[in-house]
């Protein structure tokens, strides 16, 4: 007797899976915006200072950024914050002549503490 073989599954076009039109889609704006971003970045950097010069370096680093980044990410880790994660959640001192923030650590009371997990 031959033996049969089972039928080949097809698998589906992966345009057909939702899951794979939201990836595309958000993947398709994140390189519209890469790109918009390597093109804006040296105009702006141009118009703020008017040199070619600073501008050429800004467009030339720009690719170099993508490289360096994850061990200047590893280095900002380990520096300690000025601010504390949570001072974006919570209301600011102000002061009420200047409108501006008052300065000083919520904790001690310090002009300016840094800050550091309690132990």
């Amino acid at each position: 007797m031959a033996e049969t073989k089972p039928p080949e599954q097809v698998e589906p076009a992966p345009w057909r899976d939702r899951r794979f039109q939201v990836f595309a889609a958000g993947n398709f704006a994140n390189n519209l915006g890469e790109a918009a971003y390597k093109v804006g970045l040296p105009l702006y950097v141009y118009d703020l200072t008017g040199s070619l010069a600073t501008m050429f370096l800004m467009a030339a680093l720009a690719p170099a950024m993508l490289l360096i980044s994850p061990w200047l990410g590893a280095v900002v880790d380990r520096c300690e914050s000025v601010v504390p994660p949570s001072a974006a959640a919570r209301p600011r001192d102000r002061d009420a002549t200047s409108g501006r923030s008052g300065g000083r650590c919520r904790r001690s009371g310090t002009p300016r503490c840094s800050y550091s997990p309690a132990a």
